[in-house]
């Protein structure tokens, strides 16, 4: 059974280019087990703005950033830190859950995530405090 990765990965998403225009596909033998249960995108947000500071107790997601750029800056639970840059339709980002996140929007993005789970209050954790305090001491 191939499980998910329990860190952030960059990962190239297949597509397929000709003269009727681009299609990209979200298959990778890495994501085998990620189950798409909810998808939405974030557009229209002003540039520099920051959003998605936050974590998920149980959701990963997968980013893909349509037009424009974000900066995404990852956080898990040993303190490690990781930073993106998603500026492709090409490539796509795993975030796995127990990693505090925060997006900074430029040049007009569209940002599209894909979830495995459906939409919970509960499973958000929107106070870094109470984040922190689940550091394990490894």
């Amino acid at each position: 059974m191939n499980l998910l990765p329990n860190f952030p990965t960059l990962f190239s998403l297949e597509h397929k280019t000709s003269h009727k225009g681009n299609i990209t596909f979200l298959e990778n033998p890495n994501l085998e087990n990620f189950s798409n249960r909810r998808s939405f995108w974030i557009s229209q947000v002003p540039d520099g703005s920051v959003r998605g500071v936050h974590a998920h107790r149980k959701e990963n997601q997968v980013l893909v950033c349509l037009q424009g750029e974000v900066e995404v800056l990852l956080e898990d639970l040993k303190g490690a830190k990781f930073e993106f840059r998603l500026q492709s339709e090409g490539e796509g980002l795993f975030v796995p859950k127990l990693h505090w996140q925060q997006i900074k929007f430029l040049n007009n993005p569209i940002l599209m995530v894909f979830a495995d789970k459906e939409y919970s209050e509960a499973d958000y954790i929107r106070d870094k405090k109470i984040f922190d305090a689940l550091r394990t001491n490894d």
